[in-house]
């Protein structure tokens, strides 16, 4: 990239081929518009002497004879998808930089389409392919050779490109849980902007005959609610495995969110084969921090009606009996010191997938380590419950092992102060649900969903949740993100040759410094210290942040002033 004046003058000690005068310059030809190629001439400014050349070569496709696309027309759309910018942010830039040119919008869609299918129908799937290879390998070494489809655990999960269960675009994705591979995804949409614009306007056999011309091309695949997409691309993946892979998805590893392993099971895609399901243990964890604020919350209405009720008995003087039980009734916050706080929320979330990870395989004795949770937290030292404590963390069980008194112990460990009955009481019904034998024992595997989650955010940095997002463009991002999960940065260099014009050194050294950084960063980021560092660091964050609410009072509340 030059400045025109930079190039002037690297041209003007240069001799005329013709005149033989050092008077040559560079000038923009006037010519119709070519997106981001320019046809440039050099032009002596003491005879006729001109030489023309386009800043950009043309691509020689078979689709177009007899108009060539240029290479950087196509290279800009692939980049802009990349990086997560559509047309107009791409015209911006350049206006900034004082760049001529651009492309029209309309020729932007047309090149995003021509992309999109190059991507489909060129690495995109023998991506996949080399994948599902992959993973046919690793398990023909681990459990010998089959004949048939390959029964292999899978995490499933979907996402949206739009939070609150209202968007149009969703993409669902099937990731094998040993090797980490994409095996199989879809990107469904239920608006398409031809039919809104188009077909809405149509009538009788005129719509017909025009839906029936469209419907190869449409991009409305998905019929139901958002909600429903999950369940639905779940559905088509099952159905599919085997055609497609080679491969039957006999054991799942969900989040919970949607009645997936139902719908799968309800459709039978295996002919009898019953599809097992592996909760991921990390949005078990979160069930206990959104469980202790739903109870929280529930708590704190329930106070506020019966102080309401307080009132009123008081006021009105009522009878005794009356009185008597208004004073019953919970009238203290359940949140707030030496009760139940975010920090105990935090704390408690962690201690509980601690007692999963620590125990399995054994439910027994994880189920147990859930319970040690909430007896801990109300025991006394004149009313103990430790019987279900760990000796790796319980001062009392410590206190007996080392044959020393308890209260000694006590006073040497840091520890939280017991919780109030009336705020323990409340949670029994939260821990029963959360160790729940059939629960805890869809979490012994200790499998998660981190890979999925991981892969969302790697299609949404393709297309922001900030910007409209059609199909096709969600169909590019998606195609550019599994093929870098399941590759690394390189694919890239796959992606821009499938455009077919040579990548160039500079894709291949960005793409294999990319996944240097990578790897290096997420080593560091497994090491211990790291956790440790970063758990500190979200702790201190969110202490902070109830301090400095508790010392400002509430400044901010919807409707509260």
């Amino acid at each position: 990239m030059f400045h025109k004046k930079q190039l002037d003058s690297l041209l003007s000690p240069l001799l005329c081929p013709q005149c033989r005068r050092n008077s040559l310059t560079l000038v923009t030809a006037e010519t119709p518009k070519r997106g981001y190629a320019h046809k440039m001439e050099v032009v002596c400014k003491s005879c006729t002497y001109r030489h023309a050349q386009y800043s950009s070569p043309q691509i020689a496709t078979a689709e177009t004879p007899s108009r060539q696309p240029y290479d950087i027309n196509h290279r800009s759309v692939l980049a802009s998808r990349e990086v997560g910018i559509g047309q107009p942010e791409m015209v911006k830039m350049l206006a900034v930089m004082n760049i001529k040119g651009g492309l029209h919008h309309k020729t932007f869609n047309t090149i995003n389409r021509q992309v999109l299918g190059k991507l489909l129908h060129g690495p995109a799937a023998d991506n996949l392919k080399t994948a599902h290879s992959i993973v046919h390998s690793q398990y023909e070494t681990m459990y010998g050779e089959t004949n048939g489809p390959r029964d292999i655990s899978v995490s499933f999960d979907g996402t949206w490109h739009i939070k609150g269960h209202s968007s149009t675009i969703g993409a669902c994705f099937v990731i094998e849980q040993i090797s980490g591979l994409v095996m199989d995804y879809i990107v469904l949409s239920k608006y398409c902007a031809e039919c809104q614009l188009v077909g809405e306007k149509l009538e009788g056999e005129e719509k017909a005959l025009w839906m029936e011309a469209h419907r190869d091309v449409c991009d409305r695949n998905h019929t139901g609610s958002s909600g429903s997409m999950e369940t639905e691309g779940a559905k088509i993946l099952w159905k599919r495995s085997v055609d497609v892979g080679g491969f039957r998805y006999t054991s799942l590893v969900g989040d919970g969110d949607a009645a997936v392993i139902e719908s799968v099971n309800a459709i039978d895609p295996y002919d009898g084969v019953t599809v097992v399901k592996e909760e991921c243990i990390n949005h078990v964890a979160k069930r206990m921090f959104s469980g202790l604020e739903r109870v929280v919350r529930d708590g704190n209405a329930e106070v506020k009606l019966n102080k309401a009720v307080c009132a009123a008995a008081t006021t009105t003087r009522k009878d005794d009996v009356s009185t008597s039980h208004a004073k019953k009734l919970l009238t203290r916050s359940m949140g707030g010191k030496g009760r139940m706080t975010k920090e105990k929320m935090k704390k408690w979330s962690s201690y509980y997938r601690k007692a999963i990870v620590e125990n399995a395989p054994d439910v027994e004795a994880a189920r147990n380590g859930v319970w040690a949770i909430f007896f801990h937290s109300l025991s006394t030292l004149e009313d103990p419950h430790h019987s279900f404590c760990s000796e790796s963390w319980c001062f009392w069980k410590q206190a007996e092992k080392e044959g020393v008194d308890p209260q000694r112990k006590y006073a040497e460990t840091r520890h939280d102060v017991p919780l109030p009955r009336d705020v323990s009481e409340r949670l029994i019904p939260l821990f029963q649900r959360l160790s729940n034998r059939e629960l805890l024992s869809r979490c012994m595997k200790l499998q998660t969903s981190n890979a999925n989650e991981s892969l969302h955010a790697t299609v949404w940095r393709r297309a922001p949740k900030s910007k409209y997002c059609g199909k096709k463009t969600a169909e590019v991002a998606v195609a550019l993100a599994v093929m870098q999960y399941n590759k690394g940065a390189t694919a890239l260099v796959d992606a821009v040759d499938s455009l077919g014009v040579s990548p160039g050194s500079e894709v291949v050294r960005v793409a294999s410094r990319i996944n240097v950084v990578r790897v290096r960063k997420a080593d560091q980021a497994t090491r211990q210290a790291s956790k440790t560092s970063r758990k500190r660091k979200a702790l201190e964050k969110l202490q902070l942040g109830v301090h400095q609410e508790a010392r400002e009072g509430n400044l901010y509340e919807s409707g509260a002033h």
